[in-house]
C-alpha cells in the first residue's frame, strides 16, 4: 500500500485513531472529550506513567476505548530517509508555512511585544520566537507523521488521526486542517508549557543568585569562549572544537572552554587536553559536570542586579493579560530565553569573554541575545553544509561563515539575523583536492580478500536501515565489491539504535566476510572516499559533498526526492543531470556501478562535480577555512585591545577580510559601508550569491 504523506486530503475510512505521546493522568479529559465527540475511538501511545496505564485500562473495559491500549515506539520514521513515501521534505516545507500563518494570525500581539532588556537587538527576538515556534512545529509533525507511517505499515486504515500531546501547543491557534483535513490536535498539559511554574524557578533561581556572594569581573584581556561539542579537541578528527584556534595565533590562556550543552559531560580526557594547551575550562550546568566537578561555576551576579531581573520577569508576565493562549506562549519563551541568557551573561562578564564560537543552532538561541548584552559577538561558521533553509535553526549570529554562495543563500532564506557574512570555504579536515595520508589502510584489507570495487557508504542520523540492507545484500552476493561504512556516529548505526535482529546478523555475516569494513565516525569522510572507488550517501548528504569537494566520485542516494518536493529549488545537485550525481531508486544504481566497471570509459562523468557547482559550495576550495576564521577572530580581538568597542571591532576585522579575500566573499557589511542585504524569503528564488571568486 502507497503511504500516504502529511498533506494528503484523500479521506479514509476507518475508525477514529488517538494518538498520545505520554499517557498520564493529564489525558482523561482529553480522552472523554474525544468519546464525547467521536464516540469508541482506538488508542495508541508513545511512552505512560502507572496512572496513565490504570485509566486506559478502565477506559477500554468501561468500552470508551475500542480495543487494548497499545504502545508503539517513538521513532523518527516519519523523516526516513530510505523510502519514496516518506514525508521529510513536506515537513520542512509545513514548518515554514505554519510559521509564516501562525505569526500573521497573531501579527497584533507581536508588534506589542516588549523585550525588557534594552540592549538586546530586537530582531533578534522575534526571530527566536519564530525559531520556537518552528521547533514544536517540527517535533509535533514528526508524531504526525509516525501515527500516519504506522498505521500504513500496519495496514489498519483511519477516518480520523487525534494527536494529543504538549507539542500541540501553537496547533490550534490557526485556521484547522493545516496539518491535514483528517488530523485533530489536543493540547496536553506540560510543566514545560506552564507559565506560573517557569516564573515559579525562575524566582527561585534569581534569589538564589542574589544570595551568592558577588565575585569580582577577572582582570584580563578579552577572551573567546567556545562551546564543547561532541567532536572534542583531537586535532585528527574530520573537525574538532579548537580548529580555528590551532593556527590563529591568539594565546591560550584568552580561550575558555564551556560546557553548556545538555548531554555533553566535561569529560576527563577532553579537559586534560585542553588544559594541556593552556586553555581554561568552565562548566556552566551542573547536569554536565561529569567527572570533572571541580569546574563548576554558578552565576553570582548581586542583588541589585538580581533584582533588576526579578522586575523583567515580572514585566513579562504582566504583559500576557487579556492575551491568551498565544500570550502566555509567548512569555513562557520569553521567560526562558531570559534565564538562560543571563546566565551565559554573567559567565561573559566574569570571564571578560567578548567572542563565542558555539555550534548551538537549534531552540532559542540564548548565545546570541546574552552576547547582545554583554557586547560580545557570537562568531557561528558553517559545521555541516546548509542543503535548505530550515525555520527552526535560523541563525541569530552577529558573525557568520558559511562555505560558500550556497550556504549565503540559505541563510538568506531562512531571514537569518546575522550582521556579518563572510564565506570561509569548507570547515571540514581534507575536503579539498590535494593527497590524503594513509588511504591506503582502509581499502588494502578489502582487496586482500579479493575486493577490487570499493564503495565508501555514508548514513544520516535519521533512519536508514533500508539503505544499509541493500548495499550488504549485494556485497554479500557479489565477491568482486567491498564496502567501508563511514557513520555520522557510531549511536547512529541502525542496528545499535533500535533492535533490528535481522540488520544485525546480516552486518554482522558481511563482517565476517573481511570485505566490510566499519570506519570510525570521526574520521573525515574525503578520507573514506579517497580509500574507495565510488562514494554514495543516502540524501543529500554532507559526507558526500565533502567527499566530491575532495575531488572523488560521490553520488547521493536521494529516496524521497528532493527535486519533487516544495524544496525543489534547492536540489541543485540535480541540475547536472538524471542518475549523474543523485539516483532516485538503488536498483538503477547498483547496475550503473557495475556497468562502470565492466565497460571503462562508458560512463566518465558518474559521480563526478562539475567546478562551478563545487565552487557554489566552496569558492575557495583550499582547505584553509580555519586559517580565515582563525585570523578573523584575532582580528577582532586586536580590535577590541585597541579600545574599539564591539561593533567597530568586527567592522574592522570584516574590512581586512575582504581586503585579504576579496569583497566578493564578504555577503554583509560589505567594507564601504554597504547596507545588509535584505533577506529573500520565498525559497524559490535561492540563487542571491554569485560563485565568482
Amino acid at each position: 500500500m502507497a503511504r500516504q504523506n502529511i498533506q494528503q486530503q484523500e479521506k479514509l475510512d476507518g475508525p477514529v485513531s488517538v494518538w498520545v505521546a505520554h499517557l498520564s493522568w493529564v489525558g482523561l479529559l482529553p480522552l472523554a472529550a474525544s468519546f464525547l465527540r467521536y464516540g469508541r475511538f482506538f488508542l495508541w501511545y508513545t511512552s505512560a506513567d502507572r496512572a496513565g496505564l490504570a485509566i486506559s485500562l478502565v477506559l477500554w473495559r468501561v468500552g470508551i476505548i475500542a480495543s487494548k491500549p497499545r504502545r508503539v515506539d517513538l521513532t523518527s520514521h516519519g523523516e526516513r530517509v530510505d523510502d519514496p513515501h516518506s514525508a521529510s521534505f513536506q515537513i520542512q516545507a509545513m514548518i515554514t508555512k505554519f510559521t509564516d500563518q501562525f505569526f500573521a494570525t497573531h501579527r497584533g500581539l507581536f508588534r506589542e511585544i516588549i523585550y525588557p532588556d534594552a540592549r538586546v537587538q530586537h530582531d533578534r527576538i522575534t526571530i527566536n520566537l519564530r525559531k520556537a515556534a518552528a521547533q514544536v512545529t517540527y517535533d509535533l509533525l514528526v508524531f504526525v507523521e509516525l501515527a500516519r507511517y504506522w498505521h500504513q505499515v500496519e495496514g489498519i486504515p483511519v477516518s480520523r488521526l487525534v494527536i494529543l500531546s504538549p507539542k500541540a501547543v501553537l496547533a490550534n491557534t490557526v485556521s484547522p486542517g493545516w496539518a491535514g483535513h483528517d488530523v485533530e490536535f489536543g493540547c496536553l498539559w506540560s510543566q514545560h508549557n506552564s507559565l506560573v511554574l517557569r516564573f515559579g524557578r525562575d524566582v527561585l533561581l534569581t534569589i538564589l543568585a542574589a544570595v551568592r556572594p558577588p565575585r569580582p569581573r577577572m582582570q584580563k584581556p578579552a577572551a573567546i569562549a567556545v562551546g564543547a561539542s561532541t567532536t572534542g579537541l583531537d586535532r585528527n578528527n574530520y573537525f574538532d572544537d579548537l580548529f580555528w584556534w590551532r593556527d590563529s595565533g591568539i594565546p591560550a590562556e584568552r580561550v575558555v572552554l564551556c560546557f553548556d550543552q545538555q548531554g555533553l559531560p566535561a569529560r576527563r580526557e577532553v579537559v586534560s587536553e585542553a588544559e594541556r594547551l593552556g586553555i581554561r575550562c568552565v562548566v556552566l550546568r551542573p547536569q554536565e559536570s561529569g567527572d570533572s566537578p571541580h569546574l563548576l561555576w554558578r552565576a553570582a551576579p548581586g542583588p541589585v542586579i538580581s533584582m533588576r531581573r526579578l522586575w523583567q520577569k515580572l514585566q513579562v508576565c504582566a504583559w500576557t493579560a487579556f492575551r491568551g493562549s498565544v500570550g502566555r506562549w509567548t512569555a513562557n519563551q520569553l521567560l526562558k530565553l531570559l534565564s538562560w541568557a543571563e546566565v551565559f551573561e554573567d559567565f561573559m562578564v566574569e570571564f571578560n569573554v567578548r567572542g563565542v564560537l558555539h555550534t548551538q543552532d537549534t531552540d532559542l538561541d540564548y548565545i546570541s541575545v546574552a552576547c547582545d548584552a554583554a557586547r560580545g559577538a557570537r562568531i557561528g561558521f558553517e559545521w555541516s553544509n546548509l542543503h535548505w533553509p530550515v525555520a527552526h535553526r535560523a541563525r541569530l549570529h552577529h558573525v557568520y561563515f558559511p562555505w560558500g554562495p550556497h550556504g549565503a543563500n540559505v541563510l538568506q532564506a531562512e531571514e537569518a539575523c546575522v550582521d556579518h557574512v563572510l564565506m570561509s570555504g569548507c570547515t571540514i579536515a581534507e575536503a579539498c583536492p590535494g593527497p590524503i595520508r594513509d588511504g591506503n589502510q582502509y581499502r588494502a584489507p578489502l582487496v586482500a580478500r579479493d575486493a577490487n570495487r570499493i564503495l565508501a557508504l555514508f548514513d544520516t542520523s535519521l533512519p536508514c536501515e533500508r539503505f544499509y540492507e541493500f548495499f550488504l545484500q549485494r556485497v554479500l552476493k557479489d565477491t568482486r565489491w567491498g564496502l567501508l561504512i563511514k557513520p555520522k556516529h557510531k549511536a547512529n548505526l541502525p542496528w545499535v539504535r533500535q533492535r533490528l535482529p535481522e540488520l544485525q546478523a546480516l552486518y554482522e555475516q558481511a563482517l565476517a566476510s573481511g570485505r566490510v569494513l566499519m570506519m570510525d565516525w570521526r574520521v573525515s569522510a574525503a578520507r573514506a572516499a579517497a580509500a574507495a572507488d565510488f562514494s554514495v550517501g543516502v540524501d543529500i548528504n554532507s559526507a558526500t559533498i565533502i567527499a566530491a569537494l575532495a575531488g572523488y566520485r560521490a553520488i547521493h542516494l536521494d529516496y524521497v526526492r528532493l527535486h519533487a518536493s516544495d524544496l525543489s529549488p534547492w536540489a541543485h545537485f540535480y541540475k547536472a543531470g538524471p542518475d549523474r550525481l543523485v539516483f532516485e531508486d538503488p536498483e538503477k544504481l547498483w547496475h550503473r556501478l557495475n556497468s562502470y566497471f565492466d565497460d571503462p570509459g562508458c560512463d566518465p562523468t558518474l559521480g563526478v562535480a562539475d567546478e562551478h557547482l563545487l565552487r557554489m559550495i566552496d569558492p575557495f576550495r583550499d582547505g584553509q577555512a580555519s586559517r580565515r576564521i582563525g585570523e578573523y577572530v584575532r582580528g577582532y580581538l586586536d580590535g577590541l585591545d585597541d579600545g574599539l568597542d564591539r561593533d567597530l571591532a568586527l567592522e574592522q576585522a570584516t574590512r581586512r577580510y575582504a581586503d585579504k579575500w576579496g569583497a566578493e566573499k564578504v555577503v554583509r557589511r560589505l567594507p564601504d559601508g554597504t547596507a545588509p542585504v535584505v533577506p529573500n524569503r520565498e525559497p524559490s528564488s535561492p540563487a542571491v550569491v554569485s560563485s565568482s571568486a
